[in-house]
């Protein structure tokens, strides 16, 4: 079933560079350096149970807006790696100018079961553990579950997604986050809910923070 839906991936997508068109590879080095990362970005205040969410990069850039489309819609799982470097970039960034990066758990935003068998994979996870392997962290898989398939965000009010997201996450152990300061990563955030959201669950078990970081924010689009 795996091979078959590559092949047909293969087939829809063929594997060339976002940018340039370079063959055999999604994002040739030169046109990954176009990417500009958010190295003076600060944290976006979010909520009460949020600390504070970190934008790697600015969603307008056409060359990354497309990576995450392919990465997110047409389930090219190779991307994740690609993208994950770009929160890399960021993170060791911001790690020489502060102390302050110093996380005891790593979690991804989860989808339900059907959902992620349907995708074939988390794209949040991806992220999640490529940064904390980079970083020799913790990452802790399935610390959060989610309950139940919300409807899309996309085209909902900042009210509808609240709304449309709470109570949809559980954890699957609370003595994991007691006292921990946690990084939450997903791919795009555009309110924050979703994030918001998870961290509610986190910080209602014990969490002493919850920091979320993201490739990017699309809200001004």
């Amino acid at each position: 079933m795996f091979n078959l839906k590559k092949l047909v991936l293969d087939l829809l997508f063929p594997i060339e560079c976002l940018g340039c068109g370079q063959p055999k590879i999604w994002l040739c080095e030169f046109c990954r350096q176009q990417i500009k990362i958010n190295f003076l970005s600060r944290a976006h205040l979010s909520s009460r149970s949020l600390s504070g969410i970190f934008v790697a990069a600015d969603y307008h850039q056409p060359t990354l807006l497309k990576a995450i489309h392919h990465f997110k819609y047409n389930f090219i799982a190779d991307l994740g790696v690609i993208l994950a470097g770009i929160l890399i970039e960021f993170l060791k960034n911001q790690i020489e100018k502060s102390d302050f990066f110093n996380f005891d758990l790593i979690a991804a935003v989860p989808l339900t079961k059907k959902r992620k068998l349907w995708r074939g994979f988390n794209q949040s996870e991806i992220l999640a553990k490529t940064v904390a392997i980079n970083f020799n962290w913790t990452y802790s898989s399935g610390l959060l579950i989610k309950k139940y398939q919300t409807k899309p965000q996309v085209g909902l009010s900042a009210q509808q997604r609240l709304m449309n997201i709470t109570g949809a996450f559980k954890l699957d152990n609370q003595a994991k986050v007691k006292g921990k300061k946690i990084l939450l990563i997903d791919d795009v955030m555009t309110t924050g809910a979703t994030l918001s959201e998870c961290a509610k669950v986190l910080r209602q078990a014990g969490a002493k923070e919850v920091w979320g970081l993201v490739i990017a924010s699309d809200q001004d689009s």
